[in-house]
């Protein structure tokens, strides 16, 4: 029975070595780096990206940012998601409200930041910052910009801290008339597969010093 006890940890164990890590992703194309920057204050800057918005009444300019913070209001490390519009650069209408997701299953903390110019380039203009932050729904973190973001004008760099260790692809929606959609970053959830074999590991583990 013992021997029995043994070789089913032993297989936990192997299983557990040979399963894939959950990963980061980092998007392709993308405007930033592939290994981690250290920025002042011991952030460590994971990935960036950027590009453009559009839709029937208005269009712009954005960019996003995952970083490591080591005074992350959860864990040293965990990860806060930044996103700035740059620029409002043509149309007649203005960005009222930025919503970003997903973070179903996440502890979160949302702000905006002054302190620096902005995530990849300046942002254009004054920049404005949010008035309220919402988190209506499990999975979405809503910032609202009273009288809109307007053409010439861009955004504070608002941020979500959360108790992720993984990042992900994820959306984030600048809303007007109509809202527009952008493919940023979002915490990654752990592989199902791999809570699983932890599980089965543990189990093992337990079995064999109930047996002892």
């Amino acid at each position: 029975m013992k021997k029995a006890v043994w070789m089913y940890t032993i297989l936990g164990v192997v299983l557990l070595a040979l399963a894939p890590a959950a990963k980061a992703t980092i998007l392709v194309p993308g405007q930033g780096p592939t290994a981690a920057t250290v920025l002042p204050g011991g952030f460590a800057l994971l990935a960036t990206t950027g590009g453009t918005f559009s839709s029937p009444t208005i269009t712009g300019t954005w960019e996003a940012a995952v970083l490591s913070d080591p005074s992350n209001v959860f864990c040293a490390g965990c990860l806060d998601f930044q996103f700035q519009v740059v620029d409002v650069t043509s149309k007649t209408d203005s960005v009222d409200r930025v919503t970003m997701s997903d973070f179903t299953g996440f502890s979160t903390d949302a702000g905006y930041i002054t302190g620096f110019c902005g995530i990849i380039v300046c942002s254009a203009g004054v920049p404005k910052a949010p008035a309220t932050v919402d988190r209506v729904t499990a999975d979405v973190v809503g910032f609202d910009f009273t009288g809109g973001i307007k053409k010439g004008n861009g955004s504070y760099i608002i941020t979500v801290e959360t108790n992720a260790t993984k990042y992900t692809t994820g959306y984030v929606s600048l809303i007007d008339s109509l809202p527009t959609y952008v493919v940023a970053y979002a915490p990654l959830v752990p592989e199902p597969a791999t809570l699983s074999l932890l599980g089965f590991g543990l189990l093992s583990l337990f079995g064999l010093r109930k047996k002892q």
